[in-house]
């Protein structure tokens, strides 16, 4: 696909998400996805998920670890197979109660109409602070 429809589809990937509709997100997948969660060790979003169900595994712990108050994709950039996003999110640690901005970057890669790469890096000091018994 050209830069410009990976964007538009990228863009509807997160569209769905902010209504809730993981389905819809889960289907933009391609069976073999790798979703690389860059946070902190120690922090129930770390990690690397391979292939759906490892994924819907991902976005469980998401629904357990956080309260998104504000989700905000600013910016998609696309060059051939590759859509970056730029956002943040302003979220509360659900384990310890502590608010938190978190300023991201996702890197996403496309094959064959589906996304089979995401590379997620997060503002991994405030997460860290944010999860941290103190």
């Amino acid at each position: 696909m050209a830069a410009s429809t990976n964007v538009e589809f990228v863009q509807q990937t997160y569209a769905a998400f902010g209504q809730g509709d993981i389905a819809a997100v889960l289907n933009n997948l391609a069976t073999e996805i790798v979703w690389d969660s860059r946070y902190t060790p120690g922090i129930p979003l770390h990690g690397t998920f391979r292939g759906k169900d490892q994924v819907i595994t991902f976005f469980t712990k998401l629904g357990e670890s956080l309260e998104v108050q504000d989700f905000v994709p600013q910016k998609f950039l696309g060059e051939d197979d590759t859509v970056v996003v730029l956002g943040y999110e302003q979220v509360i640690a659900k384990p310890t109660g502590k608010a938190y901005k978190n300023e991201w970057v996702h890197v996403w890669t496309l094959k064959d109409g589906k996304v089979v790469t995401v590379q997620a890096s997060n503002n991994t000091a405030a997460a860290a602070a944010a999860f941290a018994n103190s």
